[in-house]
């Protein structure tokens, strides 16, 4: 694990709460301690939350973050998946007075804190899931959808991931399984989007059962499937394909999306955030990861640029429609008879479409071979394109969209990430949610069509 420098660690905290067969996850960012605090904390948070606390050193600048933070938690929720946490010792507990290094009885004090007031702490734990009687609300939810023919078999609850973003379980119940993924607040519009886009291609979405509003609930159908990968190219294709076909349906009939709550993020309201932020140097610069003085400059020197593109790919006249926000193979299941469906429409909003196209063949490493992965992405881009013949503009017309599309994508997720999806969520997010990770990416597109 990278170290931030030679005797300190940023570190972040998996809170496992648990309430008779409920189970809370929730996860903090912590300041930087010294290394060797980090196993005295796992020692006496174990004897004040009965076992349920773990620390697990991570950087939040590491590129690969997010899978060391996925490995760590699903070890450390297997390790602590028994375990019943109760309340700390008392309300006068004092941890500076146990003996613990300076650093390390900070950061538990704070999380004795943030256990006890949640709405008063700079950890405050606020995802609905950390919240008592969350669980059994939603399992009664799901109880009144999901048949169930044998009332005396209870079905058998699976948590896959919890992380700031999403609540995600496997269901099973009488041979059959179920997804039932929750959302804070800020993602609200998954569950309606997901039913409406499912209904209109149920080919290409999960079967859905029921949403509810209240909790930010969505209730599937488990797809049997893995992530797409580079040997997965036909499913890519399909999968583009697919959805640029939705996109064209979605767009002729856009005022079904109003209803959602969707954010509209169209090429106007992308143009005026420009400026806004080229300027933000804490959202471009951030202590790990950030942008050099260099780079910034090369960024800001391209607005011109930027601003040029955007008024031609307007012209162009691609209509507004659905934009996933996040369509890359991760998001693609398929199965071994070549199935798929496409998930994870939480970062949804009213856009340009061809954005969705653009991180898919960009953003993606589809081979080791260079030039293997050039001939990919050029599969995947006729594909898309395909999908909107029906649009009347020429090949040309389309062939320049995209490869405007593929060059401002980065630009349009970096004041995306700015403006509307980091503001309404509590806790720091990876370092590929930020704007400076982005704003690298468009460093990079606009080398690679120089």
């Amino acid at each position: 694990m990278t170290l931030i420098s030679k005797d300190t660690v940023s570190v972040t905290v998996i809170l496992l709460f648990g309430e008779h067969d409920e189970m809370f996850v929730s996860r903090v960012n912590l300041p930087k301690i010294p290394w060797w605090e980090v196993e005295a904390l796992n020692a006496a948070s174990g004897a004040v939350f009965g076992g349920a606390l773990r620390v697990v050193r991570c950087l939040a600048g590491d590129e690969n973050f997010v899978e060391t933070w996925d490995r760590a938690y699903a070890l450390e929720f297997l390790d602590s998946a028994h375990a019943r946490p109760r309340e700390p010792l008392s309300g006068t507990f004092d941890p500076l007075s146990t003996g613990l290094p300076p650093g390390a009885a900070v950061v538990l004090k704070d999380l004795l804190a943030a256990r006890r007031n949640a709405s008063g702490s700079r950890l405050s734990i606020c995802e609905p899931w950390t919240l008592q009687g969350w669980h059994a609300r939603v399992e009664n939810f799901a109880s009144k959808v999901i048949p169930n023919p044998q009332p005396q078999q209870k079905a058998v609850w699976k948590q896959l991931r919890t992380w700031p973003r999403s609540c995600v379980y496997e269901i099973c119940s009488d041979g059959s399984r179920y997804i039932l993924k929750a959302c804070p607040p800020a993602y609200a519009s998954e569950g309606p989007v997901t039913a409406y886009l499912a209904k209109l291609r149920p080919d290409l979405i999960a079967d859905v059962l029921a949403v509810d509003p209240a909790d930010n609930i969505l209730l599937s159908r488990a797809f049997s499937g893995n992530d797409a990968s580079a040997e997965s190219t036909p499913v890519l294709k399909a999968a583009a394909n697919g959805l640029a076909e939705l996109q064209y349906v979605v767009s002729t009939q856009r005022g079904a999306l109003s209803r959602f709550g969707l954010a509209v993020t169209d090429l106007p309201a992308l143009m005026g955030s420009m400026h806004a932020l080229l300027a933000d140097e804490p959202a471009l610069m951030p202590e790990h990861g950030g942008l050099s003085d260099s780079e910034v400059e090369q960024l800001r020197s391209a607005e011109s640029r930027i601003a040029d593109s955007f008024n031609r790919l307007r012209s162009i006249g691609i209509p507004l429609s659905i934009e996933h926000g996040d369509f890359r193979a991760g998001n693609v299941l398929n199965d071994a008879d070549g199935n798929f469906r496409i998930i994870d429409w939480s970062c949804t909003s009213i856009g340009h479409p061809f954005f969705s196209a653009a991180q898919l063949i960009d953003e993606e490493e589809h081979s080791p071979d260079p030039l293997t992965n050039s001939k990919i992405k050029i599969q995947l881009a006729r594909s898309y394109l395909e999908g909107w013949q029906a649009l009347g503009l020429t090949a040309a017309e389309l062939e320049e969209a995209l490869s405007l599309a593929r060059l401002l994508m980065p630009i349009a997720r970096a004041i995306e990430r700015r403006e509307r999806l980091l503001p309404s969520l509590a806790y720091p997010l990876p370092w590929s949610f930020s704007a400076a990770f982005w704003a690298r990416r468009f460093l990079i597109r606009l080398a690679e069509q120089n």
